[in-house]
């Protein structure tokens, strides 16, 4: 699925009737933001995520787009099967985002335990 975000090309390899799957580097680890995220929303009911790093003041900026990414992602409902190296009760974070990230992990529960209403 190819989608065209003001002018840009932004590509979901992994896309199949509302369901995408995305390896966190391609949402979080690129030149990809707020449009970007809005616009998978609006394509899909069902998202995978793999490959979700601990958190450091190293990766901050990775996290930062993470945190808008799931902000989205609940306001749209959007049901989230994950992978990632720790737990949800275990990840880390960069020192200046564990306030945000405390409500990112809330949300991430949530959107984990969506019970989908497939229409």
């Amino acid at each position: 699925m190819k989608l065209d975000i003001k002018g840009r090309e932004f590509l979901i390899k992994n896309y199949f009737e509302k369901i995408a799957r995305f390896d966190f580097n391609d949402l979080c680890d690129k030149n990809v933001g707020s449009e970007d995220y809005i616009e998978i929303a609006k394509l899909c009911k069902i998202v995978v995520i793999e490959n979700i790093p601990n958190f450091n003041d190293e990766n901050i900026n990775k996290q930062q787009r993470f945190i808008m990414l799931i902000d989205i992602f609940y306001d749209n409902k959007i049901f989230l099967i994950t992978s990632s190296i720790s737990s949800l009760e275990s990840f880390d974070s960069a020192q200046s985002l564990k306030l945000p990230f405390k409500r990112t992990l809330s949300r991430l529960h949530e959107l984990t335990s969506l019970k989908l209403k497939l229409i």
